[in-house]
């Protein structure tokens, strides 16, 4: 005889997040299997807000790529976002949306061509800002500096210095920027550009000063650091005309050397000036260094390099190579008649774990006693202990959604971005081949639960985002390589459409004919937020047939918010439609509809298609038929 078991209900009262790696059909309620340009707040499920083009089109019209970019707040309380190009520099800002005009990079002219100290394509750069001024890093030394010692192998003749590299050839080209230190003559040491080529071993740049001649110098490729003073770009000093003031020399109070990132630390300009080096100037002389007493070796010689490093908490910060996290101490010089400036001996650096790194350096985000980061393992979160150490956990903070980091192409995924912003964090990857940051992953803190992955239109791939203020509140920029975006703000996607100005979309509320749903039109460069969510797998804890009957979903519902719902069978696999509903009104609405399907398990996707449709709970019902327990035999 045929056991049955009763009808039967099961759904979600509310939604906190997603699972996109465990079996679905052991995720708890509120957890869904997949979110997808959703946000879960207080346990709805709400399709995130809009992107809005900011870029204006004296900017959007020019062949400028922007490279690396920064916050900057004046002495008059002002901010800007400032982004870095190939050969100067833009200020937005961002109280009254102007975009000044641009801040050219130092130049010479030789020969008819002018020379900037630009940063290529290929050179690692940075900006941040330290003592009311911008500095812009173009990357360290790359190649092996070279040590040339004959007779009469620098000589000036009037303003120009011929270097001989004795038959070797240099391998520069006109116009390089290159760094000499020649002992004991400050005013041919410096970074210079290469003025001519007269053979393979032979150079000259410019330097002004009297004839002579000098039997040792020592050359490398290397830019200098820049620095934006709020009018104009210049070189960071690299001579003072007195004394050896120079990075090759190795020797007390050289200027601030050539580096790939830097951050300005409790008065102290900190860089990563090597694969495994980390220099730090005099206390409030972001200028000057010591390199022989200033600056630190991080794993010398070992298979790993610097990433990152971040402010962490008091004189404390952290350094981050690809496989290793360490903890750096700086303390302030102690207050007495005279101020030691440098280093003091108590300083040190100690390993938090050689078990991880870092891989990527805008992906570090501290949040009140959280660091988040990528590394090749994962996402991972750095918490306090009752000691106010750092630890972190063996299994990576992304785990729930490992499938998904299992797609970041590791080629590129240096270039990952991240911003703690409003209780989030926000992390910006390269997903399933893409080079650049195609896609946005969520995690809510309040929540602690991935909440989305955000996808974009082709133009929005943040190289940073930054935290800055937007009208009267602080809002979430994305700077992509010709754009930026004003993040979680409207209805929809606003692309620019060339003249700095959006456009919008019509809206038809209510059709005149009956039973025929609103119509919703988009404008040209108006792209509809492309919401979804797939629910957690319901089999009602049981192995048998079930015949699902039917849906009700609780939605809250905007005028012209387009909702279409999908039932997704397991065994026999089969997808079919429910519903594809657009609401006439702003309303709360119960959407009941039939499913109809025999299967073992069910799936229920949730499509926005236009709107922003608010999802507050959902329930199916099934009838689950028992099985017969009489033998034949």
């Amino acid at each position: 005889m045929a056991a049955t078991v009763p009808y039967q209900t099961d759904g979600d009262s509310g939604f906190i997040g997603m699972n996109s790696r465990d079996n679905p059909l052991n995720l708890p309620p509120g957890v869904v299997q997949y979110a997808q340009n959703m946000r879960m707040d207080r346990g709805n499920a709400a399709v995130r807000e809009g992107a809005f083009d900011l870029t204006v089109a004296t900017f959007l019209n020019s062949s400028d790529t922007i490279l690396t970019s920064c916050t900057f707040l004046d002495t008059s309380g002002v901010e800007y976002i400032i982004l870095v190009c190939a050969d100067g520099l833009y200020s937005y800002n961002t109280a009254t949306g102007n975009l000044s005009s641009k801040y050219a990079f130092p130049f010479r002219t030789i020969g008819g061509t002018d020379y900037y100290r630009d940063i290529d394509a290929a050179d690692p750069c940075d900006c941040f800002q330290a003592e009311n001024k911008v500095y812009i890093l173009r990357g360290y030394p790359r190649t092996t500096e070279v040590t040339v010692s004959a007779a009469s192998c620098v000589s000036r003749n009037s303003n120009i210095v011929t270097l001989d590299y004795q038959g070797s050839a240099h391998g520069y080209s006109i116009g390089d920027e290159i760094f000499v230190y020649v002992p004991g003559h400050p005013d041919l040491s410096g970074s210079w550009y290469v003025e001519t080529v007269p053979s393979a071993s032979t150079l000259t740049y410019y330097s002004a000063g009297s004839n002579k001649s000098h039997t040792t110098f020592t050359s490398i490729e290397a830019k200098a650091p820049l620095v934006w003073n709020g009018s104009s770009v210049t070189m960071t000093p690299q001579t003072d005309g007195t004394g050896i003031y120079n990075f090759l020399a190795a020797e007390d109070d050289s200027f601030m050397p050539p580096a790939d990132f830097g951050l300005y630390f409790q008065g102290r300009i900190v860089l990563c000036t090597g694969r495994d080096t980390i220099a730090a100037s005099n206390y409030y002389e972001p200028s000057v260094f010591d390199l022989t007493l200033d600056q630190f070796k991080i794993n010398l010689g070992a298979n790993d390099f610097i990433t990152g490093f971040t402010p962490f908490q008091e004189d404390k910060f952290l350094i981050f190579q690809r496989n290793s996290i360490y903890y750096a101490y700086l303390p302030p010089p102690a207050i007495s008649t005279t101020i030691d400036r440098g280093i003091p001996t108590d300083a040190y650096i100690q390993t938090l774990t050689s078990q991880f790194g870092c891989s990527a350096r805008r992906s570090i985000q501290v949040a009140g006693q959280q660091v988040f980061f990528l590394s090749d393992r994962g996402i991972y979160q750095l918490s306090h202990t009752l000691d106010l150490r750092l630890i972190g956990d063996q299994r990576p903070l992304s785990e729930p959604i490992a499938d998904i980091i299992n797609r970041i192409n590791a080629n590129y995924a240096s270039g990952a971005c991240g911003l703690f912003y409003n209780n989030r964090y926000y992390l910006a990857v390269p997903l399933d081949g893409a080079d650049s940051n195609n896609a946005v992953l969520v995690y809510s803190l309040l929540n602690q639960a991935w909440e989305s992955v955000d996808t974009y239109p082709v133009t929005i791939r943040p190289k940073n985002m930054v935290q800055a203020l937007n009208g009267e509140t602080k809002r979430l920029h994305a700077i992509t390589e010709d754009h930026y975006f004003l993040l979680e703000e409207g209805e929809i996607d606003r692309v620019n459409d060339g003249t700095g100005t959006p456009v919008l979309g019509t809206a038809e509320l209510g059709s005149t004919t009956p039973g025929v749903s609103a119509v919703f039109t988009l404008g040209a460069d108006e792209i509809a937020v492309d919401g979804q969510t797939i629910s957690r797998r319901f089999a009602f804890k049981t192995f048998d047939e079930k015949r699902f009957s039917g849906l009700q979903t609780d939605f809250d519902l905007t005028a012209g918010d387009r909702v279409r719902l999908t039932a997704i069978v397991t065994n026999p696999d089969q997808e079919a439609e429910l519903i594809d509903f657009t609401s006439a009104t702003d309303e709360d609405k119960t959407i009941r509809t039939r499913i109809a399907r025999r299967g073992y398990a069910l799936d229920i996707k949730m499509e926005s298609i236009t709107g922003r449709p608010i999802l507050r709970s959902m329930a199916v019902d099934a009838t689950v038929s028992g099985r017969n327990l009489t033998s034949s035999q």
